[in-house]
Protein backbone atom coordinates (compact mmCIF):
# COMPACT_ATOMS: atom_id res chain seq x y z
CA UNK A 1 0.00 0.00 0.00
CA UNK A 2 1.35 3.22 -1.05
CA UNK A 3 3.31 5.15 2.20
CA UNK A 4 0.70 8.18 2.59
CA UNK A 5 -2.43 5.39 2.47
CA UNK A 6 -0.76 3.21 5.00
CA UNK A 7 -0.50 6.23 7.37
CA UNK A 8 -3.58 5.97 8.77
CA UNK A 9 -1.92 2.48 10.53
CA UNK A 10 -0.37 5.17 13.22
CA UNK A 11 -4.19 5.54 14.25
CA UNK A 12 -3.64 9.08 15.89
CA UNK A 13 -5.46 12.07 16.07
CA UNK A 14 -5.07 15.40 14.71
CA UNK A 15 -2.57 16.72 16.92
CA UNK A 16 -4.06 20.09 18.13
CA UNK A 17 -2.74 23.68 17.53
CA UNK A 18 -1.52 26.29 19.64
CA UNK A 19 -3.25 28.83 21.41
CA UNK A 20 -1.37 32.27 19.77
CA UNK A 21 -1.28 35.24 22.74
CA UNK A 22 -1.29 38.31 22.33
CA UNK A 23 1.08 41.11 24.59
CA UNK A 24 -1.61 41.06 26.94
CA UNK A 25 -1.88 37.83 27.73
CA UNK A 26 -5.44 37.99 26.25
CA UNK A 27 -5.72 34.48 23.80
CA UNK A 28 -6.56 36.25 20.25
CA UNK A 29 -7.09 32.85 18.34
CA UNK A 30 -7.86 29.62 19.62
CA UNK A 31 -8.57 26.73 17.77
CA UNK A 32 -9.33 22.83 18.64
CA UNK A 33 -9.01 19.74 16.58
CA UNK A 34 -12.02 18.80 14.82
CA UNK A 35 -13.13 15.20 14.75
CA UNK A 36 -15.58 13.41 11.54
CA UNK A 37 -18.58 13.26 12.54
CA UNK A 38 -19.79 9.10 11.99
CA UNK A 39 -21.29 9.63 8.46
CA UNK A 40 -17.82 11.34 7.25
CA UNK A 41 -15.77 8.42 8.69
CA UNK A 42 -18.54 5.55 7.29
CA UNK A 43 -17.53 6.80 3.72
CA UNK A 44 -14.33 6.86 4.23
CA UNK A 45 -14.74 3.24 5.16
CA UNK A 46 -16.65 2.84 2.22
CA UNK A 47 -14.36 4.10 -0.04
CA UNK A 48 -12.24 1.39 1.61
CA UNK A 49 -14.42 -1.42 1.25
CA UNK A 50 -15.04 -0.26 -2.67
CA UNK A 51 -12.23 -2.26 -3.69
CA UNK A 52 -13.73 -5.62 -3.26
CA UNK A 53 -16.51 -5.31 -5.45
CA UNK A 54 -14.07 -3.62 -7.77
CA UNK A 55 -11.89 -6.36 -7.77
CA UNK A 56 -14.51 -8.98 -8.79
CA UNK A 57 -15.21 -7.14 -11.50
CA UNK A 58 -11.69 -7.06 -12.55
CA UNK A 59 -11.21 -10.58 -12.66
CA UNK A 60 -14.74 -10.96 -14.84
CA UNK A 61 -13.37 -8.48 -17.40
CA UNK A 62 -10.29 -9.96 -17.41
CA UNK A 63 -11.60 -13.21 -17.75
CA UNK A 64 -13.83 -12.05 -20.79
CA UNK A 65 -10.43 -10.58 -22.82
CA UNK A 66 -11.68 -6.97 -22.06
CA UNK A 67 -7.99 -5.80 -20.79
CA UNK A 68 -8.42 -2.65 -20.91
CA UNK A 69 -11.63 -2.27 -19.02
CA UNK A 70 -9.72 -4.57 -16.43
CA UNK A 71 -6.65 -2.30 -16.25
CA UNK A 72 -8.76 0.85 -15.97
CA UNK A 73 -10.68 -0.67 -12.85
CA UNK A 74 -7.27 -1.14 -11.47
CA UNK A 75 -6.57 1.98 -11.46
CA UNK A 76 -9.33 2.54 -9.57
CA UNK A 77 -8.57 0.40 -6.78
CA UNK A 78 -4.95 1.95 -6.90
CA UNK A 79 -6.76 5.57 -6.31
CA UNK A 80 -9.29 4.25 -3.37
CA UNK A 81 -5.90 3.16 -1.85
CA UNK A 82 -4.12 6.04 -1.83
CA UNK A 83 -7.39 8.74 -1.33
CA UNK A 84 -8.99 6.58 1.58
CA UNK A 85 -5.84 7.26 3.64
CA UNK A 86 -5.77 10.70 2.39
CA UNK A 87 -9.06 11.35 3.70
CA UNK A 88 -8.89 9.54 6.71
CA UNK A 89 -6.04 11.92 8.02
CA UNK A 90 -7.64 15.29 6.59
CA UNK A 91 -11.46 14.50 7.73
CA UNK A 92 -10.29 13.25 11.72
CA UNK A 93 -10.90 9.54 10.84
CA UNK A 94 -7.62 7.83 11.28
CA UNK A 95 -8.34 5.38 13.51
CA UNK A 96 -7.03 1.77 14.38
CA UNK A 97 -10.26 -0.35 12.99
CA UNK A 98 -9.89 2.38 9.85
CA UNK A 99 -5.85 0.95 9.81
CA UNK A 100 -7.20 -2.39 9.83
CA UNK A 101 -10.03 -2.84 7.80
CA UNK A 102 -7.59 -0.95 4.77
CA UNK A 103 -5.12 -3.73 5.19
CA UNK A 104 -7.52 -6.52 5.60
CA UNK A 105 -9.46 -5.01 2.47
CA UNK A 106 -5.43 -5.03 0.97
CA UNK A 107 -4.73 -8.72 1.09
CA UNK A 108 -8.32 -9.58 0.31
CA UNK A 109 -8.11 -7.99 -3.06
CA UNK A 110 -4.14 -9.12 -3.87
CA UNK A 111 -4.50 -12.63 -2.39
CA UNK A 112 -8.01 -12.70 -4.99
CA UNK A 113 -6.36 -11.16 -8.28
CA UNK A 114 -2.77 -13.07 -7.61
CA UNK A 115 -4.67 -16.67 -7.48
CA UNK A 116 -6.69 -15.77 -10.02
CA UNK A 117 -3.16 -15.03 -12.70
CA UNK A 118 -1.65 -18.47 -10.88
CA UNK A 119 -4.65 -20.50 -11.88
CA UNK A 120 -3.93 -18.85 -15.53
CA UNK A 121 -0.69 -19.50 -15.73
CA UNK A 122 0.62 -15.75 -15.73
CA UNK A 123 2.33 -15.66 -12.11
CA UNK A 124 4.16 -18.59 -10.28
CA UNK A 125 1.52 -20.65 -7.83
CA UNK A 126 3.83 -19.56 -5.17
CA UNK A 127 3.21 -16.33 -5.23
CA UNK A 128 -0.25 -16.56 -3.12
CA UNK A 129 1.37 -18.42 -0.76
CA UNK A 130 4.28 -15.15 -0.48
CA UNK A 131 0.84 -13.42 -0.49
CA UNK A 132 -0.37 -15.21 2.58
CA UNK A 133 2.90 -15.34 4.25
CA UNK A 134 3.92 -11.35 4.57
CA UNK A 135 0.25 -10.36 5.16
CA UNK A 136 -0.35 -12.81 8.37
CA UNK A 137 3.44 -12.28 9.58
CA UNK A 138 2.03 -8.32 9.32
CA UNK A 139 -0.76 -9.02 10.78
CA UNK A 140 0.66 -10.75 14.13
CA UNK A 141 2.93 -8.44 14.70
CA UNK A 142 0.57 -6.05 14.91
CA UNK A 143 -1.17 -7.95 17.42
CA UNK A 144 2.11 -8.38 19.30
CA UNK A 145 2.49 -4.98 19.44
CA UNK A 146 -0.98 -3.78 19.58
CA UNK A 147 -0.95 -1.86 16.96
CA UNK A 148 0.04 -2.03 13.21
CA UNK A 149 3.61 -1.74 12.20
CA UNK A 150 4.86 -0.35 8.95
CA UNK A 151 8.50 -1.91 8.23
CA UNK A 152 11.11 -0.37 5.64
CA UNK A 153 9.52 -2.27 3.02
CA UNK A 154 6.96 -3.69 4.08
CA UNK A 155 5.21 -0.11 3.57
CA UNK A 156 5.43 -0.27 -0.11
CA UNK A 157 4.50 -3.86 -0.60
CA UNK A 158 0.71 -3.19 -0.91
CA UNK A 159 1.87 -0.35 -3.90
CA UNK A 160 4.06 -2.45 -5.52
CA UNK A 161 1.81 -5.55 -5.75
CA UNK A 162 -1.33 -3.71 -6.83
CA UNK A 163 1.14 -2.01 -9.58
CA UNK A 164 2.31 -5.23 -10.90
CA UNK A 165 -1.53 -6.52 -11.19
CA UNK A 166 -2.06 -3.13 -12.56
CA UNK A 167 0.77 -3.78 -15.49
CA UNK A 168 0.14 -7.05 -16.47
CA UNK A 169 -3.33 -5.84 -17.09
CA UNK A 170 -1.92 -2.97 -19.11
CA UNK A 171 0.40 -5.18 -21.48
CA UNK A 172 -2.11 -7.61 -22.47
CA UNK A 173 -4.43 -4.71 -23.10
CA UNK A 174 -2.74 -2.23 -25.17
CA UNK A 175 0.37 -4.44 -25.73
CA UNK A 176 0.15 -7.81 -25.85
CA UNK A 177 3.71 -8.98 -27.52
CA UNK A 178 5.32 -7.70 -24.12
CA UNK A 179 2.64 -9.55 -22.17
CA UNK A 180 5.42 -12.48 -21.79
CA UNK A 181 7.88 -10.38 -20.46
CA UNK A 182 5.20 -8.43 -18.19
CA UNK A 183 4.40 -11.60 -16.38
CA UNK A 184 7.85 -12.27 -15.60
CA UNK A 185 8.67 -8.53 -14.64
CA UNK A 186 5.56 -8.36 -12.07
CA UNK A 187 6.09 -11.78 -10.81
CA UNK A 188 9.24 -11.30 -10.04
CA UNK A 189 8.86 -7.54 -8.52
CA UNK A 190 5.99 -9.13 -6.59
CA UNK A 191 8.26 -11.74 -5.30
CA UNK A 192 11.41 -9.55 -4.10
CA UNK A 193 8.75 -7.10 -2.64
CA UNK A 194 6.96 -10.23 -0.51
CA UNK A 195 10.37 -12.16 0.22
CA UNK A 196 11.97 -8.80 2.01
CA UNK A 197 8.80 -8.04 3.32
CA UNK A 198 8.37 -11.97 5.01
CA UNK A 199 12.50 -11.57 6.39
CA UNK A 200 11.65 -8.09 8.04
CA UNK A 201 8.55 -9.17 10.17
CA UNK A 202 10.94 -12.59 10.87
CA UNK A 203 13.76 -10.62 12.06
CA UNK A 204 11.92 -8.32 13.74
CA UNK A 205 9.58 -10.73 15.69
CA UNK A 206 12.84 -12.71 16.70
CA UNK A 207 14.21 -9.04 17.79
CA UNK A 208 11.26 -8.96 20.00
CA UNK A 209 10.86 -12.45 21.49
CA UNK A 210 14.82 -11.81 22.71
CA UNK A 211 13.92 -8.59 24.20
CA UNK A 212 10.85 -9.84 26.30
CA UNK A 213 13.35 -12.89 27.66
Amino acid sequence: MPEDSRERLAGAAPAPSSVAVSADSNPTTSTTPTTASPVVCFLVNALTLSRLPLALAVAHFDGAGRFPISFAIMAAIGLSDVLDGIAARRLGCSTRVGAALDAAVDFLVILFLTLRFSFTGRFPIFLPVLVLLAFGLFALSGLRKKGLVKTRFGRYTGAVLYAAIGLDLAARGFAPGLAVIADLTTASASSLILAVSILENLVGGERNSRRER
